[in-house]
């Protein structure tokens, strides 16, 4: 079992989280999706303009629409970023052993969140 699911286990079934929590910045999942998809926008949008532009030869321009559609299916995927990408990719690379980072990501999260990632691990302990 993952060290992270133990701690946010032990965060969500002992009590209320203490409402100070010193030293510790940690996005909430809305802002880190929000931060994602616009840095995702961004990049399918200057990569669609460098190919709708670009008046080079064949074999270049099909390049940039292999970059662009690239860039459109990242996208895609983005914004589809679930609570347990934002634990597994951000928390845990950010903040590896920090509880006051877990307890702060908690605070963040409304019910549909918690009951996502809850069902999240559940899965995980199937296999």
């Amino acid at each position: 079992m993952s060290m992270w699911y133990v701690n946010l286990l032990f965060l969500l079934f002992t009590g209320p989280l203490q409402a100070a929590i010193p030293n510790t910045s940690v996005m909430g999942f809305s802002d880190w999706k929000n931060q994602k998809i616009k840095a995702a926008y961004s990049n399918y949008v200057g990569s669609q303009k460098a190919y709708e532009g670009f008046k080079g030869t064949v074999f270049e321009r099909n390049n940039l629409y292999k970059v662009a559609a690239r860039n459109h299916r990242v996208l895609a995927a983005t914004r589809n970023l679930s609570i347990h990408d934002y634990f597994q990719m951000y928390l845990m690379a950010q903040y590896p052993d920090s509880t006051s980072a877990m307890e702060s990501a908690l605070k963040s999260l409304n019910d549909k969140q918690v009951a996502e990632l809850l069902m999240s691990y559940q899965k995980s302990l199937r296999g």
